[in-house]
């Protein structure tokens, strides 16, 4: 539109990071491709996502970009499946380049056979259907783009292939393996291919663990931590630990673990909600070690004090951790005090002299 955009000279930055500046008929042929073309006019978010997957690489061969935004769903009113699976390759190939459209059909036809119902080409493009063996297709795309992003993509097609195996997906209905794709998706967003890799060591040696590990594994959190879940815990515990610790520094041992199990059944008494849990959680384990058993023992008098977990996130985050713990000094002391006073009706003063 003639005024000079900072996110469009960003785009060309990263994918020209080391090559030096490019050429403005080079600029200016780039911009003028079809593919750009979103609503009738150039959509820089569509560029942004490109310049991740070729940043420090240069520019995208033309022929390239286009087959690959030719591979991903059409967008319709209703909906833009596209943009999902754009999101998807930012995310698995920054830095990798543009997925090779030749080589997402080959991964594509291997990983096939692995489901219930052949998945054709017509249907996958039909971004508004909403019966099963579409959902089928899409998540079977989403799949293969995680397979595909590395030079090693044939190793990563065989990992995939084993856990698929492992689930026998063939045997089950649409339903029931759409809902195992999505898992393993999940695996893949949070862990990339190492994430299957620990899910195939440790179906190795316990393949009853299936359902556990998959669960585990999905959660949004760092794979050292799963790694220690899975070694040093017994199954019942690999998805408190990984949920509840995942935001701990220092993550606690398997000793301090096994102390926090009394704090734990509290928290679980007192919450429904995952994020509660963790939080309250969070807020105990910043204080040092000797206040622990001091706060645990007294979490229901902190809880009348201040009802909601989001006020003591806030109040953490603007008072620090020597305020923060005054204050929960000043809960426990002014608790005590009503308790313990003769007119229930006459509430104690709260003073906090520290802050």
């Amino acid at each position: 539109d003639g005024k000079f955009s900072l996110r469009l000279l960003r785009v060309f930055s990263s994918m020209m990071n080391g090559y030096g500046i490019p050429k403005q008929a080079d600029v200016e042929a780039l911009l003028a491709w079809p593919c750009w073309q979103v609503d009738g006019k150039v959509s820089i978010d569509r560029l942004h996502i490109f310049a991740v997957m070729m940043h420090g690489r240069g520019m995208p061969d033309q022929t390239t970009a286009e087959a690959f935004l030719a591979w991903l769903p059409v967008r319709t009113e209703k909906s833009d499946k596209g943009q999902v699976y754009l999101r998807i390759a930012c995310r698995a190939f920054a830095g990798i380049g543009v997925p090779d459209p030749k080589v997402l059909a080959n991964i594509k036809a291997a990983l096939r056979p692995y489901f219930t119902k052949d998945i054709a080409d017509d249907e996958e493009h039909s971004s508004d259907s909403e019966d099963e063996q579409s959902e089928m297709g899409q998540l079977l795309k989403a799949l293969t783009l995680f397979c595909a992003a590395s030079a090693k993509w044939q190793r990563n097609l065989g990992e995939i292939q084993q856990f698929l195996a492992a689930y026998n997906t063939t045997s089950h209905s649409q339903t029931v393996v759409n809902t195992i794709m999505d898992s393993l998706l999940r695996i893949l967003a949070n862990h990339r291919q190492a994430g299957v890799r620990l899910w195939l060591e440790h179906h190795s040696r316990q393949p009853d663990s299936r359902g556990g590990l998959t669960a585990a594994l999905s959660i949004s959190a760092p794979l050292e931590l799963a790694k220690f879940a899975l070694k040093q815990l017994p199954e019942s515990e690999w998805q408190d630990y990984i949920a509840l610790c995942k935001n701990l520094l220092p993550t606690p041992d398997k000793e301090q673990w096994q102390a926090l199990k009394p704090l734990r059944d509290l928290l679980n008494k007192r919450f429904s909600l995952t994020l509660s849990k963790r939080t309250m959680l969070e807020i105990l384990w910043s204080h040092s070690d000797d206040n622990h058993p001091r706060y645990h023992e007294k979490i229901n008098a902190l809880l009348e004090t201040v009802p909601a977990t989001a006020q003591l996130t806030r109040l953490q985050q603007a008072f620090g951790q020597k305020k923060m713990q005054a204050f929960l000094d000043a809960c426990l002391t002014w608790h005590n005090a009503v308790q313990q006073s003769a007119n229930p009706a006459v509430v104690p003063e709260l003073k906090i002299q520290e802050l």
